[in-house]
């Protein structure tokens, strides 16, 4: 059975993802991401208060009976690249947080303005 839509909310918490379950084998083989819902309780822990919008790559995988649930480090490392590429982009640029005027922040479109702009 495979999934390309799977969704569930918790209070705290937005999952996203798709994989599939095998339920002759009794496997399971999922990736998620995990995003951290900017609520009251999330604000008032100084710990947790930084992870608030942040996004963070699972894995669940294994037999049904006991699946392993990880961090995808690998997709992790290529968030958090992605998010120092375009920070610094937007710095080096002199653009704000949102982009030019809020319409995109993908770095290759910031980039892409700012060229324009010197020609």
């Amino acid at each position: 059975m495979t999934n390309q839509d799977l969704t569930a909310r918790l209070p705290f918490l937005a999952l996203t993802g798709a994989g599939t379950v095998d339920l002759v084998a009794q496997q399971m083989d999922y990736d998620l991401t995990a995003t951290v819902l900017d609520k009251p309780e999330i604000a008032a822990d100084e710990a947790m208060a930084d992870l608030s919008g942040r996004e963070l790559p699972l894995t669940i995988k294994g037999p049904l009976a006991s699946p392993s649930v990880g961090v995808d480090f690998g997709a992790l490392a290529k968030q958090e690249a992605e998010r120092k590429v375009k920070d610094a982009l937007t710095e080096k640029l002199g653009l704000d947080e949102e982009g030019e005027e809020g319409e995109t922040d993908d770095p290759k479109d910031l980039l892409r303005k700012s060229l324009k702009k010197l020609f």
